[in-house]
């Protein structure tokens, strides 16, 4: 019978559960991504920089619709689904001890050996532990139950297992405000995991600069530096793999966190808007749209090439053909990549765009033409706007208006932002509080183990409280709305800024790092996880004093 039990293994345990019940109860206002102490500073912030008197009642009524949102909870209204294997006990035992209840508890196994292991073991200890034989997507799918805290404790590497992680988000099976935690082994050095780690961070326009050095030369518990993409620090895709080829296991632990935080924040909610007709024509011209290969031709492709000139990369050439996240699901119009494609082409839907007549280009080059400007005509006009519905248009036409000249605040808020709220208040993104996440490895009797745990939250106190599509533009003339659905953009962006690639770019109401409370959120180094033998009884005795003092807050 295998066992679980190492001391590594329950150290990493006791770090997430504890983490993750404090996260959502004790600690669960702060977790907030729009927390009420970010929101006062920057309420009072812009009270200033307009010079004019904002009217406090109607931010009071927003913060009241914000308690109502996020809630409060405790630890025995928490629902907790995880991966059981042969010794649920493990996981229960501790949860029990923190105050979760055993009727909100959730155990998966799909091996069906290990399934009759597990419900042997709990025959006299924990009778009364749902254990569910199957998959966890398949159970969220029929049930439609929604969970605080998923932790999915793999035993392969992301590659092999990221399906069942973009299925629960896609079918939004945790609350507004969870916890996500993704354990997976590290992957393989092979030729093939190279190539796709390889293509991965050189289309990526930030990612960890360990990624590029095996030499860990930050400090312990330090935040990740970042590397402006390869084309910025002229890094060749070549160049790229032999690097890769080196740091191989740095760049695996980057492409976990990388990968997850991207979905849920970004094609998560272009999926779930164009996927399908229903809410993918509230947005979009359904007539454009009908063929998606001319489509992507007409208007994808010149986002290709002019990202192509301008030194930049979309965020879809991220991945291959044939890998992650491209295929179509039973039921939908189109497919996961093909959704982040049109949403690409949707936010750029504001501005002008152009597209090179090479043949004409290389007619004047060969003919002696000696600058740009001799070529400036030698490019076609493409309208992006005829790709969205007239009432985006108009969003788009009354917020340029709107803004024009306008520069009281940090960044003036160009159209597409308001693009990516509609976009999000449709498509439901999960967004991640980089200020909590937590990132972990170990090595689990033979093979090493990455942790990452995602505390997530949908904004809905946001994306709910904007009005529908038809009285978006009138909404906006409200200077007290205006200014807290601003304030709402800023603190998502600072977050996110350097982390997921283009979204809610220049959304800034106060300077990064203007002020103390105006940091930029920045993610944690992966913390190596480790029990010598001498510490093994001192760990054991640890887990047994924290039991004992949750049970005693219970009791009173």
């Amino acid at each position: 019978m295998t066992t679980y039990k190492q001391p590594e293994k329950d150290k990493s345990r006791v770090l997430l559960w504890n983490h993750a019940v404090e996260s959502l109860t004790s600690l669960r206002d702060s977790n907030r991504i729009l927390n009420t102490t970010y929101m006062e500073h920057l309420w009072l912030y812009c009270q200033q920089q307009l010079n004019e008197k904002l009217d406090i009642e109607a931010f009071i009524q927003w913060k009241q619709y914000a308690d109502i949102c996020y809630q409060t909870k405790k630890p025995e209204e928490l629902k907790i689904a995880f991966f059981c294997g042969n010794e649920p006990e493990n996981d229960v035992k501790h949860l029990l001890g923190l105050g979760v209840r055993i009727e909100n508890i959730y155990a998966f196994e799909c091996d069906s050996n290990l399934f009759n292991l597990a419900v042997k073991s709990l025959h006299n200890t924990y009778p009364l532990l749902k254990i569910y034989k199957g998959k966890i997507e398949v159970f969220a799918e029929l049930q439609n139950t929604k969970f605080d805290i998923v932790y999915l404790d793999f035993t392969g590497s992301l590659f092999k297992e990221y399906k069942v992680v973009l299925k629960m988000l896609d079918l939004n099976a945790l609350n507004d405000m969870s916890i996500l935690a993704i354990n997976t082994t590290y992957l393989d050095k092979t030729e093939e995991n190279i190539e796709i780690l390889t293509n991965f961070f050189y289309n990526d326009t930030f990612f960890e600069s360990s990624v590029l050095t095996s030499n860990d030369t930050e400090e312990e518990n330090s935040k990740v530096q970042r590397a402006e993409g390869c084309d910025a620090l002229g890094i060749d895709i070549e160049n790229l793999r032999s690097i890769i080829d080196m740091n191989f296991e740095n760049a695996y632990s980057a492409f976990q966190t990388a990968l997850i935080i991207d979905y849920a924040n970004r094609h998560k909610p272009a999926y779930e808007v164009f996927k399908q007709d229903m809410l993918s024509k509230r947005l979009i011209n359904s007539k454009v749209i009908a063929k998606k290969e001319d489509f992507f031709r007409n208007f994808h492709d010149v986002l290709i090439q002019e990202s192509f000139m301008d030194g930049q990369r979309l965020p879809s050439n991220q991945y291959l053909e044939d890998e992650f996240i491209e295929k179509l699901s039973n039921g939908t119009k189109r497919s996961r990549l093909e959704c982040i494609k049109i949403a690409e082409v949707f936010l750029q839907s504001p501005y002008s765009h152009s597209l090179p007549v090479w043949n004409k280009i290389e007619e004047h080059i060969k003919h002696g033409a000696s600058s740009d400007n001799d070529i400036d005509d030698e490019y076609i006009d493409v309208d992006f706007k005829q790709v969205v519905t007239p009432e985006v248009n108009q969003v788009i036409s009354e917020i340029n208006n709107w803004f024009y000249g306008q520069c009281r605040f940090c960044d003036v808020p160009m159209a597409h932002l308001w693009l990516e709220l509609l976009l999000f208040h449709y498509g439901h993104p999960y967004h991640t509080n980089i200020g909590n996440h937590k990132r972990y490895s170990y090595t689990a009797k033979k093979r090493k183990m990455c942790l990452d745990i995602f505390t997530l939250d949908k904004c809905r106190t946001l994306y709910d409280w904007i009005p529908m599509l038809e009285y978006f533009i009138y909404d906006m003339q409200d200077n007290n709305r205006q200014m807290i659905t601003r304030m709402c953009i800023d603190a998502i962006g600072k977050q996110l800024l350097h982390i997921v690639d283009e979204i809610f770019e220049g959304s800034a109401l106060v300077g990064i790092n203007e002020f103390e409370w105006s940091i930029n959120k920045e993610l944690p180094n992966r913390e190596e996880i480790s029990v010598k033998k001498n510490q093994e009884n001192i760990f054991l005795r640890m887990i047994k004093t924290l039991r004992d003092k949750f049970r005693k807050i219970r009791i009173f």
